[in-house]
């Protein structure tokens, strides 16, 4: 996840932008970003504390600050 927060730096631009991800702040921490790309009829989502796969029924999270994956 740190490099997550370092916005996947590459030579030729951050790589979750160009692979198809949106980029917005995240509500919960400061100065963060997360990152969010449609797939399987739901979403991946990656922040600086979690990463994780949802849609309308629910979805999976590993939540990092409790070193575990979550349902």
């Amino acid at each position: 996840m740190f490099f997550w927060g370092k916005d996947a730096i590459h030579p030729q631009g951050n790589l979750f932008l160009r692979t198809g991800f949106r980029k917005r702040e995240s509500t919960g921490l400061q100065g963060t970003s997360c990152y969010r790309l449609p797939w399987q009829n739901g979403a991946l989502e990656l922040h600086g504390s979690h990463a994780g796969w949802l849609n309308f029924d629910g979805g999976i999270f590993f939540l990092r600050p409790l070193g575990r994956c979550v349902h």
